[in-house]
């Protein structure tokens, strides 16, 4: 009873130093040096691409990179009350204890990069957004609030602004596949005779064929498509809102063959890896995409299978096919 009532005290007395500390941070004054900044990177999408600085004066300084409503430099002032508090908020948050870096290994994300600056020293966070990085819930509201005090909605739109006008660019031509980009297919060995191959499908209309199993033509084999062609499937990926898919749709289905694809351009890559059976919860778009691929390259040419066979890529179990 004497332990219990000692680790209840003790909680009471840390608990009560963590109010003097969070009262004692809440009447800290705003350095006159006071800086904090919020960038937000791209992505595969149309992710906004900005920076922004705030200063203690309440200054603002955004510059707009991409897939924003204002693109280049603007300038507005805020309320040097709203910053004091934003200050506080995150030095309550703990901001300073902070992880530098909350990463994964996803690559198709867009990161958020906040700082802090103040009495000579400084704190930068680096918050890939995805799922596991481990980054605490509040860092995002800290996200979040630098941009409303900031004041930067004007600029920077909302997601469906932003997708009308990326619309509007892909239509208008703007849009077009990157000249660096390459979007791939590969199709892996199942318990069957399923296809095995991969696509490479480039800017220019270029396709690099690699046979492996399973296919009427084995090694390597090229040809050209028209770059319309190129174009229309580009844009079917965006329809499919490919950047913002999973890495993985998979179950327990073992024996079953793999659809991967992928888009490569910046040095980066997005891949998508569609396990072909029931049960994986993949979206009906990725399915239409992957076909779209075959379709847009000719596979069918080298892969030689009948349209019977084609059709059953569809069936998340097909019959077996003897070849």
């Amino acid at each position: 009873m004497l332990l219990l009532g000692g680790i209840m005290l003790a909680g009471i007395a840390a608990a009560g130093q963590k109010q003097i500390q969070l009262a004692q941070v809440m009447a800290e004054p705003m350095p006159a040096d006071l800086v904090i900044t919020l960038e937000r990177t791209a992505c595969y999408g149309s992710c906004p691409d900005f920076t922004l600085t705030l200063d203690a004066r309440g200054h603002v300084q955004f510059q707009g990179r991409g897939y924003v409503l204002v693109e280049g430099g603007r300038e507005r002032d805020v309320p040097g009350k709203d910053v004091a508090e934003l200050y506080r908020f995150m030095l309550a948050s703990g901001y300073l204890d902070f992880h530098d870096e909350y990463s994964s290994r996803v690559t198709d994300h867009p990161s958020a990069i906040t700082s802090l600056t103040a009495r000579g020293a400084s704190k930068k966070v680096r918050h890939y957004l995805a799922e596991g990085t481990g980054a605490p819930e509040v860092l995002a509201s800290i996200e979040k609030r630098i941009a409303e005090v900031a004041q930067i909605a004007p600029w920077v739109g909302t997601r469906q602004q932003i997708q009308e006008m990326y619309q509007a660019r892909l239509n208008a031509g703007h849009g077009s596949m990157p000249a660096d980009a390459v979007i791939r297919l590969e199709r892996t060995r199942c318990s069957r005779s399923c296809p095995v191959y991969t696509v490479d499908v480039d800017a220019r209309g270029h396709v690099v064929f690699e046979g492996r199993a399973f296919v009427a033509k084995k090694g390597r084999h090229e040809h050209d498509v028209p770059v319309a062609d190129v174009g229309q499937l580009y844009w079917s990926l965006l329809q499919a809102s490919f950047d913002d898919l999973k890495p993985e749709y998979a179950t327990d289905a073992p024996g079953r063959p793999w659809a991967i694809s992928s888009l490569t351009t910046g040095g980066k890559t997005k891949a998508v890896r569609h396990l072909l059976a029931r049960g994986t919860r993949a979206p009906p778009g990725l399915e239409e995409f992957e076909l779209q691929i075959d379709g847009v390259a000719h596979t069918a040419a080298w892969v030689g299978l009948d349209a019977e066979v084609w059709d059953s890529l569809r069936d998340p179990e097909p019959a077996d096919v003897k070849r």
